[in-house]
């Protein structure tokens, strides 16, 4: 008996028995970051966290996205460049919280699914890098033309508004990122951190503005300052996952 078990064990697998071994095989890996401990989180927090990221993704492009079309709007009736340049980093938000909404669409199974992870993170890359482009430039040729923030009312609500949704979300999805250890959430946090930021940069200018006219290009350090950070992350991802690309295959 053991004889015939040991020459089991030594049969040639048909080719049927190879393709589903192969198929099991690139489903694993499809499923699971490397280097992750997936069993982390049990089935229902998983599906909570499920819930949650998307809660959030959703939650980012409407909210930014009324904020953003409010800013334009009113930059348009008061000539306001710093809520334009505002307006323009809320589509920001709004684009890589949509790339989260794809990423995490369908059942809690995409949870673990690497090849999203990794297609989300080159979309956000190339989202980072074209912000950091239009946010250097925009500033650039508001410092040439000399343009200062303008002191209306309707600037300092909606920056306000703009700062404490911005901080709110960059937190929440931190925490969730974490803990689905998903870096295209944590990235989408560091979108809504740099809202969050570009917006307090906006009142802090139009405060000190207002107090001393000669200083009008606080809105526009910031923002180069703003670009420079998002170049960086986004030429980080790229480069991060475009080798990790090439690798696997």
């Amino acid at each position: 008996m053991a004889s015939s078990d040991r020459n089991a064990e030594h049969l040639p697998l048909t080719p049927r028995a190879v393709e589903n071994h192969t198929e099991e095989a690139q489903a694993s890996s499809d499923s699971l970051y490397e280097n992750d401990n997936y069993h982390s989180l049990s089935p229902e927090q998983e599906a909570h966290y499920h819930r949650a990221v998307l809660f959030l993704a959703w939650f980012s492009v409407f909210a930014l996205l009324v904020l953003s079309i409010t800013s334009f709007v009113i930059s348009q009736s008061s000539s306001s460049v710093a809520l334009f340049g505002f307006g323009l980093d809320a589509l920001l938000d709004v684009g890589t919280s949509l790339v989260v909404v794809w990423r995490f669409y369908g059942s809690s199974q995409t949870v673990y699914s690497r090849e999203r992870e990794r297609i989300a993170l080159l979309v956000l890359a190339v989202l980072f890098i074209a912000a950091s482009l239009l946010v250097g430039i925009r500033s650039l040729v508001f410092v040439i033309k000399g343009s200062t923030v303008e002191e209306i009312l309707a600037l300092y609500i909606v920056s306000t508004i703009a700062v404490v949704i911005s901080l709110m979300l960059f937190l929440g999805k931190m925490h969730v990122g974490y803990k689905l250890r998903s870096k295209t959430v944590i990235s989408d946090g560091y979108s809504s951190l740099a809202c969050g930021i570009g917006s307090l940069g906006v009142i802090i200018s139009a405060c000190i503005h207002s107090k001393n006219s000669n200083i009008y290009y606080l809105d526009d350090v910031v923002g180069f300052t703003m670009a420079a950070l998002l170049l960086g992350y986004g030429i980080s991802l790229l480069m991060s996952n475009w080798q990790k690309k090439e690798s696997d295959i």
